[in-house]
């Protein structure tokens, strides 16, 4: 299961995206990626609202079909 986590060093309170799974009957952080500060965060909220609009694609096959799909849209020529 993957939520925020929030942690508490030195006074100051910084988030973390992290993963737990069951490892050997135990529930135990697998993954784990830093944020920053709630002031860290919301900067970059602020700044992403600016970018412009990102259209993302999920392929079937994973990255061949990703690979080809970028090959055409290039018009990538097959050189056999």
């Amino acid at each position: 299961m993957v939520f925020l986590e929030k942690k508490k060093k030195k006074g100051r309170i910084y988030w973390y995206v992290t993963e737990r799974k069951m490892v050997n009957g135990v529930v135990r952080r697998t993954w784990q990626e830093y944020l920053g500060t709630a002031e860290k965060i919301r900067e970059c909220v602020k700044q992403s609202k600016d970018l412009p609009h990102i259209k993302l694609k999920s392929f079937q096959y994973g990255k061949t079909a990703a690979l080809l799909a970028v090959s055409d849209e290039l018009k990538v020529k097959d050189a056999g």
